[in-house]
């Protein structure tokens, strides 16, 4: 893949140039920490847009949906669905932030680096992803990521925050 700049996300979703898009693509399942992801968004400034791409069962779909009526996200949390793949890296390109959660509960989420890490690293994006060591391992000496306790909003909007400060790129 080539970096290439992209207004994809911004124009799918109507947003402004202001807009800070932070993107999670993949399954959206509970291993993936999404609902933490999702209230995450609370507690960033308004421009903060979280853009969940890829496939959901319709009962997590509704779990989120609930978070996101909960806490008045429904401008700033979007649930976009699959995409086919020739749209997925100009949607990815288009963001500013990608996400990488997963639960350290099995030997896979702890030692893994998923395709995704490689596709937001080739997109230019800053990565917030979850303190395991196979995300750590996978991009030693580089300034791209910020890591989070993947089960704790808080940390997860911390560092949201923080990668804004690296270089998108």
């Amino acid at each position: 893949y080539e970096y290439a700049e992209s207004d994809a996300l911004r124009e799918r979703l109507g947003l402004d140039g202001s807009a800070v898009i932070v993107l999670y693509q993949g399954l959206l399942t509970e291993s993936r920490c999404i609902r933490e992801l999702t209230e995450a968004v609370r507690h960033l400034p308004e421009e903060f847009q979280l853009a969940l791409l890829g496939g959901i069962a319709e009962d997590y779909r509704q779990a989120i949906e609930r978070i996101i009526s909960q806490y008045g996200l429904q401008k700033r949390v979007h649930l976009m669905g699959s995409v086919p793949y020739e749209e997925l890296y100009p949607l990815t390109c288009s963001a500013y932030i990608g996400c990488l959660l997963y639960r350290d509960t099995t030997m896979n989420n702890r030692y893994a680096a998923p395709n995704k890490l490689y596709e937001y690293l080739f997109a230019g994006l800053p990565l917030v992803a979850s303190d395991v060591p196979g995300l750590r391992d996978a991009v030693p000496g580089f300034n791209c990521a910020k890591w989070c306790n993947p089960e704790e909003p808080e940390s997860i909007a911390q560092a949201i925050a923080a990668a804004t400060n690296l270089t998108k790129g």
